[in-house]
């Protein structure tokens, strides 16, 4: 510590700054010496810490304005409180107003004002007039000078009679959203115009552009003038306005510009104000990226030691290439160690302007140390892109493995039979390809490779495929992809590669490895890549497809389907919806309710009825196809390029098995013959696959109708069981939505044949979500989902509260529908025979955890709410869980008392003071729970202010108490009188409250409440102050009183009790003591305290993140001024 003298304090040398601080107060220490060093005085003083908060917005309410008439802006619309600012320190200024209003200051009417103080609102000196109709939000923001809050008010602009009418007879005309993004490459950006109103005539309005950071080299702008004028012709609701978009190769940033609508034609036209829309332009195709040619190599390793084998690695650099590009290199160990396996020799690389090719070199070392293959992988990134390659280096060892004699070739299976002449033809798609190798006494040189084949003793061979799809860069390299997925009718690692991996212009090449004694396999060797032809083998794709439907004179009904060829697909139908088409051809257990479709050999449309081998091709079905591929395409005539699929079912099969449904029985004749209608679904999905990975599919849909006339005499009941009813409901999911409602999902089968219904067809029985006893609410039960199985139904269920609870656990009991298919009746909604509602349970464990509040606010008090007023009494000291008071039920007539005091084991009541300032009631909108989180920052929701905040969110909000401001209390809601005051101007408790400074409290009636609908949550926020009361040390005895410390905050809840048929909930009442935002942080000063409040905040002593106890506090100041 230094020292100073009366001097330095004389002249304002002396500056006394608390930089952090755990405290709102911090005690200065020094002794009083004379020039012999001898101390005449031991003074202390204590600090004050001030923490200077944001302003509080208490009010924000709907200012409804007439058209053209001033309306003065009052406390009453927007109202704000600093506790270290005067009104005129509290400036709004206007972020963003709507077109529709104008500002003025009652001082000079004549000009637009966009700033003015709380002052100014006070005396209604802010005038706001409407010059147009609607409704809009006015952004403010508020500052006291050192921080700043947003706020707005909603602006109502109120319609007459006259105004009404003079709308029926306008057009109006606007944009349809309020952006737009485009890609460069997108050729058009086409942006919707609207057109509400009268829409019986011809409209029209001029749609021009203004540049922004777009310009004319990015988009063909649209000029100011006649030729940019769109047109709604009569009766059209939508068009748009195209604007067209200019596609380089150079990569730009998001650039923007905006479209315009102006003069409407005719005079009954009229522009809303949704007249301008922003037009943003990406361009992710341009962006500079980089790639391999091939993401994986292997190498052979030297066999000799110092001996290196130099490897390159092709780098493709994508996108704008009109700029230089910088790239670093490096790698990253696998089992292959650098400097040991192998040396990186490239480690940067630099693309000039308009290069899009370079090499990464990297040498290959031997390592006598290991026989294994070793791996390592080669990064290179850029600014904007990073890419990878994999390397494996095959010891020289595996090298005498046995190796094919020479690589294999790939030809159209056409020219199996004559595989010199399909070597010179490019194959065609819609035909498979065939892997040669040169063991295979088709090969072209096979006399040559034979013996070696022998004397390598290689027997069977492993096959993989790699295609390459057209290449869409304009250097023209594609990289080639592993084909993965074998399928229920193809084998993607067979000898035979089908035509659905490839199309025209793909290339292909086969991958062969032989296979030795042990499963190890031999060194792999790829053929040459063959480009599949661009002359298509049909060229039907698009044409429509048939389905026909009949029954036999034996009453079986006979499907056919006809569908024309694409190119590289196969085609799949069902009766059943076709999800999922990965799955379904390559997992069997997704097949298995596809019954009555292509996708089970033998049966449905892969049956074999009336298949031609003559028209289809043997190419695709002959020896050297599978059976499952040869099944399939026996169905398929090249020559006419037609799908052919017939199928013969019962009719008991066509509804049990195929998803048919029962429409309509018919009476068509006298003789008393019935005609039935069944309905029967078809899907068609045309696959193909989608390199990389994946399918894409076509899909087409349609119903067919099959009719069958009967005496009914043949038909009888037979024997009939009761159907069991009752299902097991399968939960699914249980969440709470963002309002805290409860959410419970769940599946239900049925077991008979029939479904659940949410009511039957007379509405007097509906299914329902019942809660279990405690748990206060009700739930909208909604059913999601139907879909049929070949087990029964499957049904998806959603179980919503209408309110937010705390906890929800309880066993439920589900209500459900059955409506049962009697045997002489069509199966179909509309004809099947509710029950009686059955039951069943269905247990849930759900609760939230209550947010409590933060400490910082808390201020180590302690609420509590009674329906007694001895509670203001009772110590309750002794009782460290005196809580009950909290939980008692509140009925109609009964009074609510509340009490806020110290912690009994602060003992502070001699030193602090406590006084209730405002007391609020609110309750939510939709479940919403207020809270109090000013910052934001401990619940991570953003700042929530409970009740203080006018918000949206809440349904009801009332002041009930204001001690500086008693008439701005609301007196009446609902019709009901509020009844409401503090403790201490309460006749009643001014008696029997003590005189002790530790607590306060307040009364009111809760009938109110009772008054609106039943299940609001309601919320009461309390506003205390803390103040400290004690005696002034030496000087400043005659300054005896009290000073505000803080404004806190804590939290409590109630119940309302259930009083009659109307109000059966018992609503949670859910009670905070919040602080004001900019409430004070303040500790006991001396004499170095400013006394004026501007002063004081310009020097901003400190901030405080948090509160110390006030009772670590309170010692300290007892051992001074008992000192």
């Amino acid at each position: 510590m230094g020292e100073f003298n009366q001097s330095d304090i004389n002249t304002g040398r002396i500056r006394l700054s608390v930089l952090k601080t755990d405290s709102f107060m911090e005690f200065f220490f020094f002794e009083v010496k004379d020039a012999r060093d001898a101390v005449l005085a031991d003074q202390s003083f204590v600090v004050e810490v001030i923490l200077n908060e944001a302003p509080i917005v208490m009010k924000n309410r709907k200012v409804s304005l007439k058209l053209n008439e001033d309306e003065p802006l009052s406390e009453d619309h927007l109202f704000a409180t600093d506790s270290e600012s005067e009104s005129d320190e509290l400036i709004y200024e206007v972020k963003e107003i709507p077109a529709n209003l104008r500002i003025s200051h009652i001082d000079y009417t004549d000009l637009d004002v966009f700033q003015w103080s709380q002052s100014d609102i006070n005396q209604k000196k802010i005038l706001f007039r409407a010059v147009s109709y609607g409704q809009d939000l006015l952004k403010l923001s508020l500052t006291d000078g050192f921080n700043q809050v947003d706020t707005e008010l909603v602006i109502v602009v109120m319609e007459d009679e006259k105004h009404r009418k003079w709308l029926g007879t306008k057009t109006f005309i606007e944009f349809g959203a309020p952006e737009l993004l485009v890609g460069e490459n997108a050729s058009y950006a086409k942006i919707p115009v609207v057109r509400t109103g009268d829409k019986t005539s011809v409209s029209s309005a001029v749609c021009h552009t203004i540049p922004s950071s777009a310009n004319e080299k990015d988009f063909i702008p649209r000029l100011f003038e006649e030729k940019s004028r769109i047109f709604f012709l009569k009766g059209v609701e939508t068009i748009h306005c195209e604007v067209e978009i200019i596609n380089d190769s150079v990569f730009e940033e998001e650039e923007v510009f905006d479209v315009v609508l102006s003069i409407p034609e005719p005079e009954e036209s009229v522009i809303l104000k949704s007249n301008k829309v922003r037009v943003v332009i990406r361009d992710p195709e341009d962006l500079p990226r980089l790639k391999f040619e091939k993401v994986t190599h292997s190498v052979i390793e030297p066999s000799i030691e110092n001996i290196r084998k130099s490897f390159s690695v092709k780098l493709i650099r994508l996108g704008d290439t009109s700029k230089p590009m910088d790239c670093h290199a490096k790698s990253t160990d696998g089992s292959a160690v650098e400097n040991l396996d192998y040396i990186l020799r490239t480690k940067s690389v630099h693309f000039k302007s308009g290069e899009a090719l370079a090499s990464i070199d990297v040498e290959i070392m031997h390592n006598s140390d290991s026989s294994w293959q070793r791996t390592f992988s080669i990064v290179v990134e850029s600014m904007h892109s990073s890419a990878e390659a994999s390397i494996t280096i095959v010891p020289q060892r595996n090298s005498a493995l046995p190796i094919l004699p020479a690589e294999p070739i790939v030809v159209s299976l056409v020219y199996l039979d004559n595989i010199t002449e399909g070597l010179g033809i490019d194959p065609r798609p819609g035909y498979p390809l065939i892997c040669i190798t040169a063991c295979d006494p088709k090969y072209p040189n096979y006399n040559e490779t034979s013996s070696l084949c022998r004397r390598t003793n290689i027997g069977l061979t492993r096959y993989t495929w790699e295609v390459a799809p057209p290449s869409m860069d304009p250097i023209g390299i594609s990289s080639f992809y592993e084909v993965v997925d074998s399928t229920l009718f193809t084998d993607a690692r067979g000898r035979i590669l089908d035509p659905i991996y490839f199309n025209k212009l793909f290339k292909v090449r086969c991958v062969t490895q032989p296979i030795v004694d042990g499963g190890i396999l031999g060194a792999p060797i790829k053929s040459k890549p063959v480009s599949i032809s661009e002359a298509p083998t049909c060229t039907r794709a698009g044409e429509p497809y048939k389905a026909s439907v009949n029954i036999t004179e034996d009453r079986i009904v006979h499907m056919k389907v006809e569908i024309p060829f694409q190119d590289g697909s196969i085609t799949l139908i069902s009766t059943m919806p076709l999800y999922s088409v990965q799955y379904l051809l390559t997992q069997s257990i997704y097949r298995t309710q596809h019954i009555c479709s292509n996708l089970h050999p033998g049966f449905g449309f892969l049956a074999d009825i009336n298949v031609n081998l003559d028209l289809s091709d043997s190419v695709l079905t002959g020896n050297t196809r599978s059976e499952s591929a040869s099944r399939l395409y026996k169905h398929l005539n090249l020559k006419t390029c037609l799908w052919t699929f017939e199928a013969k079912f019962t009719l008991s099969d066509l509804i049990d098995k195929c998803g048919g449904v029962l429409s309509s029985i018919l009476k068509v004749d006298a003789q008393g013959r019935d005609r039935i209608v069944t309905r029967l679904p078809l899907h068609i999905s045309l696959v193909e696959a989608l390199p990389p990975y994946g399918w894409s599919t076509v899909e087409y849909s349609t119903e067919l109708e099959v009719g069958l006339e009967y005496d009914p005499i043949l038909w009888h009941k037979g024997l009939e069981t009761k159907p069991a009813l009752v299902t097991k409901p399968q939960v699914t999911r249980i969440a709470s939505d963002r309002d805290g409602r409860l959410v419970v999902e769940f599946r239900t089968y049925s077991s008979f044949s029939g479904y659940y219904v949410t009511k039957n067809s007379l509405g007097k029985t509906s299914a329902s979500f019942i809660s279990p006893p405690g748990v206060t609410t009700p739930f909208n039960l909604t059913l999601t989902w139907t879909k049929n199985t070949v087990g029964g139904v499957e049904q998806s269920w959603k179980a919503v509260s209408l309110f937010s609870l705390n906890d929800y656990s309880g066993d439920y009991q589900l209500r459900l529908v059955p409506c049962v298919f009697n045997q002489d009746m069509s199966q179909s909604p509309e004809r099947c025979e509710p029950q009686d509602p059955v039951s069943m349970p269905l247990s849930v464990a759900f609760k939230h955890a209550h947010r409590t509040v933060p400490a910082i606010y808390s201020l180590n008090t302690e609420f509590t709410l009674s329906k007694n007023n001895r509670i203001f009494s009772e110590d309750g000291s002794d009782d460290p869980n005196n809580l009950e008071a909290s939980e008692e039920e509140f009925d109609i007539g009964d009074s609510i008392y509340g009490r806020v005091r110290w912690s009994p084991s602060q003992a502070l009541d001699a030193s602090y003071s406590i006084k209730i300032q405002r007391v609020y009631v609110c309750a939510g909108r939709d479940g919403y729970i207020p809270s109090y989180d000013p910052s934001g920052s401990v619940y991570k929701d953003g700042p929530q202010y409970g009740c203080l905040e006018n918000s949206p969110k809440l349904r009801h909000r009332l002041l009930l108490l204001d001690r500086e401001e008693p008439r701005a209390t609301d007196k009446v809601f609902e019709d009901v009188p509020v009844e409401a005051a503090f403790a201490s101007e309460h006749p009643e408790l001014i008696t029997t409250t003590p005189l002790n400074t530790g607590l306060d409290g307040f009364v009111m009636k809760v009938d109110p409440l009772y008054r609106v609908k039943s299940g609001n949550v309601w919320f009461i926020q309390v506003i205390y102050t803390i103040t400290a009361t004690y005696h002034r040390q030496r000087r400043d005895l005659a300054n005896e009183g009290s000073e505000i410390i803080r404004q806190g905050t804590n939290i409590k809840c109630i119940r309302l009790a259930i009083v009659d048929d109307y109000i059966w909930l018992k609503a949670s009442i859910i009670l905070l003591t919040v602080p004001l935002i900019g409430g004070l942080i303040l500790g006991l000063c001396g004499y170095l305290i400013y006394k004026t409040k501007k002063r004081r905040k310009k020097i901003g002593i400190c901030e405080i993140p948090e509160c110390e106890p006030l009772s670590n506090t309170s010692d300290k100041i007892r051992a001074k001024l008992e000192a």
